[in-house]
């Protein structure tokens, strides 16, 4: 499930070699594909090693993925009858996840690197002492990133720069492994640009200034053939094809990325104290890249909410089902599903870039309190909006799909974070006069519905909904708030019966890739 994000967010490189479709399909595929490469390439094959980064890698895609088994064909009533029974394996899958991380952090190769990460943000964690080793997992993940590309540089520097335009296939290779090293890298970028803005710290990837001559300004000129070649389609308000919803993915995506990592460089500015550009440089270029990403791509994504909402119900299952040409064989992606996180995701941003100039108590040069306090009223009706398009696709579901296309986000726990964000802004904004209180209970309440919606997927989502409820009785605002089925069940830990059986199924689990099936076919018939 971790392909289509990063697949959605693709480098801002179009000139290769390799067509999309001769790629792997998912991301799992991609990163075991360029590691052998590499061996092979280097000659560096030590099959106890490898053995050992596969285990680790697949044992991270088993504790990553078990959180949306209840909401899978696969999590049948029989097997998870109660939340506890869930939450057991869930532990048993992490702990054996944990057991095998110390070869990904001792040896840097994409898979470890990706191992790392789904280990990280599986949210399943069984104790906070164990805070510590995530965040560690998370760095030491993007310091692999950035290793691995410099090795990259240098063995490989006649052939390719960092997002060369031109790379080309080796004779007898039928896939450009310069440009899948380019891919691997700018998910790397995602990652480490997702760790800065949502968790202020310091950017690993792209440290300091070097961010704009790697990687932005490539964006950048991108983002300008975009804009021309694609003013029509602004203005024609046709119906946007798959062909041009990839395109359009591609290059939103990216202006998005850039938009969230100039919200880190205020961060930077404010809080880290590692950067010396002053605040009004830092508030204007991310105010600049957020006029961007509206002005270039806010209709064309309003044009495709506005398609959905005007369409019947049987013709919404069809548009949901719109897969992305790159992603065909991959059921669970919907061109909605993107574009409603993009939404969210680029809104959650402006309410990161204000709450940090409230919390500073910093205003640039040119605003006053009251206009930012306007700024902040768009992107919170846009996230009420946006989740609000995402509850009206309760009703459709196919085989191995959940009841709303919210739980086919690989990271709930950033939505869950995004609508909380938006809670809090709501409060903000009727606290201090900008929308009634009968408009207030009326978008929290579409709130909490996403909130409700996102506990089926174990995280952090029934922590934020209970923040959420809290700020809500300090400042007597009422009438609305959902229990969801799960939360009634409480959050008592998983008793002993429960603990057998999930040690159980793991151990099933254990003696199939213990067994003398090859370890590595296997990890190529896995879809992470």
């Amino acid at each position: 499930m971790l392909g289509p994000l990063m697949c959605a967010s693709p480098l801002p490189v179009t000139e290769s070699t390799t067509d999309v479709l001769q790629l792997p399909r998912s991301i799992t595929r991609l990163i075991v594909t360029l590691d052998a490469h590499i061996r092979k390439e280097r000659g560096t094959e030590n099959r106890s090693l490898t053995r050992d980064i596969d285990k680790c890698h697949l044992y991270a895609i088993y504790a990553f993925a078990a959180r949306w088994l209840p909401v899978s064909d696969h999590g049948s009533e029989a097997l998870f009858q109660t939340r506890q029974q869930h939450m057991a394996l869930r532990s048993c899958l992490w702990d054996l996840a944990r057991q095998h991380i110390l070869v990904a952090i001792s040896h840097p190769t994409y898979r470890s690197a990706h191992a790392l990460h789904l280990f990280a943000t599986s949210g399943a964690a069984t104790h906070s002492h164990f805070d510590t080793l995530v965040d560690g997992c998370h760095d030491i993940s993007l310091q692999h990133h950035e290793r691995l590309r410099l090795q990259a540089l240098e063995f490989c520097a006649s052939d390719f720069s960092f997002f060369s335009r031109h790379a080309s296939t080796k004779p007898g290779s039928d896939i450009d492994y310069s440009h899948v090293r380019d891919i691997l890298y700018w998910t790397g970028i995602l990652t480490d640009v997702w760790r800065t803005t949502f968790c202020c710290r310091p950017a690993i990837v792209l440290p300091g200034r070097i961010g704009e001559a790697r990687v932005w300004s490539h964006v950048r000129e991108h983002l300008a053939a975009f804009d021309r070649a694609f003013a029509q389609v602004r203005e024609s308000g046709d119906f946007i094809s798959d062909p041009l919803a990839t395109i359009i993915l591609q290059h939103a995506s990216a202006c998005k990325s850039m938009f969230w990592y100039s919200v880190s460089k205020v961060q930077d500015s404010l809080i880290n104290h590692i950067v010396d550009d002053p605040l009004d440089v830092t508030f204007a270029t991310a105010m600049r890249e957020k006029d961007l990403w509206e002005r270039v791509f806010g209709s064309l994504v309003g044009s495709v909410e506005r398609d959905y909402v005007m369409l019947d119900a049987q013709n919404q299952i069809g548009y949901c089902k719109q897969n992305l040409p790159f992603l065909a064989d991959n059921s669970s992606v919907s061109l909605l599903t993107i574009l409603v996180l993009l939404v969210l995701h680029v809104n959650t941003g402006i309410l990161i870039l204000l709450d940090l100039l409230e919390q500073s108590q910093s205003h640039p040069s040119g605003y006053t309190a009251a206009d930012l306090l306007q700024l902040r009223l768009s992107p919170t009706r846009a996230i009420v909006n946006a989740i609000g398009i995402t509850l009206r696709s309760n009703g459709y579901r196919q085989r191995n799909q959940p009841q709303n296309i919210m739980l086919l986000d690989p990271h709930p726990d950033t939505a869950s974070d995004c609508i909380l964000r938006c809670g809090q802004s709501l409060l903000k904004l009727h606290v201090r006069g900008v929308i009634t209180p009968s408009a207030c209970q009326t978008m929290l309440a579409v709130v909490f519905e996403a909130f409700d919606v996102l506990m089926a997927v174990p995280g952090k989502t029934a922590a934020n909904k209970t923040s959420l409820e809290r700020l809500c009785a300090d400042r007597a605002v009422d009438g609305f708030g959902h229990i969801s089925p799960w939360t009634s069940l409480g959050a008592d830990a998983p008793g002993p019966g429960e603990l057998e059986a999930a040690k159980a199924v793991v151990g099933q689990l254990t003696d199939e890739i213990s067994g003398e099936a090859d370890l590595f076919r296997m990890l190529l018939g896995i879809s992470a």
